[in-house]
């Protein structure tokens, strides 16, 4: 069979900014579909199309999904969501007889949604045990039933077989196959020289944040690599000329010991990389000394859930500091990172539901924690730990898509706008432009050139298009109903089959 490894084009694209923006600006190829990729038998023709980064014409995209058999889609967040139903509804369309298969946590929280919307095949958690039988059974056209960890359209029903264990050992789950990638789409813009790659040695986060989707998808746990097996997969990646990774652990130093052994040892067996990383607040505070481990070992560029602004906030939404969160203690992080030359990339949430106006997020405190201060809207997503309660108490939506101009509270916040406006708009900020330090400059260079891209590439229908999500004074239904009506309709589809 012909398998067809897919991250689908943007059909619909928000404007002025594009919704998943950071992912243009932490440009790598993930570990999802070069994992799944040696998963898959070797008498299967596989082939990993990103339409995230790879450009081709809506006819170009159409002619290559035909050449495939199984398209296989990893779908992780709502603000992707849209375009990943567009493309299933005119895939199901143009070709009704392809087998699309699902997984990722946005998949495996609204399953029964996306079975709906078009995918055949749903697989739960992780891929490792069910997917190459999964593989088998559509090859020789099987039963399913057999096969732990899958939900699957049957019959015109819905059927849902055991759930499968978690890997025990992660050692046990394949080296990527990273043959699938083509280097040349991504950079991490830490290096002048050598491709990306992404690496993952943990998988889970023990930690509660009530508004993350991975703490809870994982059960707060975590499990880990062993040091040689990471340290395998980094020589290889040098064997395809990699200098740079994206380090992929959601709860990177949860466990300082054991990183701490993990960076001696890339120091130590001199694999010379430039990576980027996630990093908790109260690891920087308490570990200044990990910090500068990790910087000797390579690390660049790190992104910070600082999530507010307000230590009332951070409270509320369980961020785990002991502390609670205050200037001083950000402050003090700034300069851990600032004296170890780390790039520094702040995300905060706004929008929060229920704050009073005094607790709202303030950008004149976020620009002096952080280079790069980022806001994006609060999303109410079922599964994490604080759906229940903010559900219960707010007027808040189900966020199956989500969109960067919407906030999932009904009541009116300015924060997102106010708060980004500020961001971009930062003279200070832009000094880094003339900065000597190449993974600093090019990481504004390169931000300001997907902005202007995209503040140009106007016309009346994204006019129209964001007057209604974000100047008029709609419920927030109807605001997404506008996007659904517009990019979902029988109408539109055909639209795109036709050109």
């Amino acid at each position: 069979m012909k398998i067809l490894l897919l991250n689908p084009i943007d059909i619909h694209i928000a404007w002025p900014v594009k919704n998943d923006f950071a992912k243009y600006l932490f440009c790598n190829p993930g570990i999802t579909f070069p994992l799944i990729a040696r998963l898959i038998p070797k008498h299967h023709t596989v082939f990993f199309f990103d339409g995230f980064y790879h450009q081709i014409s809506l006819k170009e995209y159409k002619d290559l999904i035909k050449q495939y058999d199984i398209i296989m889609l990893t779908i992780v967040d709502s603000l992707v969501a849209l375009n990943y139903e567009i493309s299933i509804k005119l895939i199901k369309k143009l070709f009704p007889e392809k087998v699309i298969i699902a997984g990722g946590i946005h998949a495996n929280i609204y399953a029964k949604d996306w079975l709906g919307k078009g995918v055949d095949i749903i697989v739960k958690g992780e891929a490792e045990n069910s997917l190459p039988q999964l593989i088998e059974a559509i090859e020789y056209k099987a039963s399913l039933q057999g096969i732990n960890g899958l939900i699957y359209l049957e019959n015109g029903g819905i059927k849902e077989t055991a759930t499968q264990s978690l890997l025990d050992d992660l050692d046990a789950s394949p080296i990527p196959n990273w043959d699938i990638i083509d280097f040349k789409l991504y950079n991490l813009m830490l290096r002048k020289k050598g491709y990306t790659a992404a690496l993952e040695t943990s998988r889970g986060c023990i930690n509660g944040c009530n508004f993350c989707l991975v703490n809870s998808f994982w059960k707060k746990t975590q499990r880990y690599k062993s040091i040689p097996r990471v340290l395998e997969e980094l020589k290889i990646l040098k064997r395809y000329d990699v200098s740079q990774f994206a380090m992929l652990d959601d709860g990177f130093a949860n466990d300082i010991d054991r990183d701490s052994r993990l960076l001696e040892a890339m120091l130590s067996k001199g694999l010379d990389f430039a990576w980027a990383s996630f990093l908790r607040i109260d690891t920087i505070i308490d570990h200044p000394e990990f910090v500068e481990l990790a910087a000797k070992s390579g690390l660049k560029r790190v992104v910070v859930g600082f999530e507010h602004t307000n230590a009332a906030v951070l409270k509320l939404i369980n961020k785990g500091l002991k502390d609670g969160g205050c200037d001083e203690e950000y402050i003090k992080a700034m300069d851990v990172l600032k004296k170890n030359n780390i790039f520094t990339v702040g995300l905060f949430i706004a929008g929060y539901p229920g704050l009073k106006k005094d607790e709202k997020l303030k950008y004149s405190k976020a620009r002096r924690y952080c280079t790069d201060a980022r806001a994006g809207n609060y999303k109410a997503l079922p599964s994490t730990f604080g759906y229940n309660n903010v559900s219960k108490n707010f007027d808040v939506e189900n966020m199956f898509y989500h969109d960067a101009r919407l906030t999932s509270s009904a009541q009116s916040s300015k924060e997102h706008f106010i708060f980004n406006v500020l961001a971009t708009l930062d003279p200070v900020k832009y000094t880094i432009l003339f900065d000597r330090r190449y993974h600093y400059r090019e990481y504004f260079y390169k931000s300001l050139l997907l902005l202007f891209r995209q503040m140009f590439d106007l016309n009346l229908s994204k006019i129209k298009e964001f007057i209604v999500l974000k100047i008029l004074n709609l419920p927030l239904k109807d605001k997404k109903q506008y996007l659904v009506k517009n990019y979902l309709s029988e109408d539109f589809i055909n639209r795109l089959i036709l050109k």
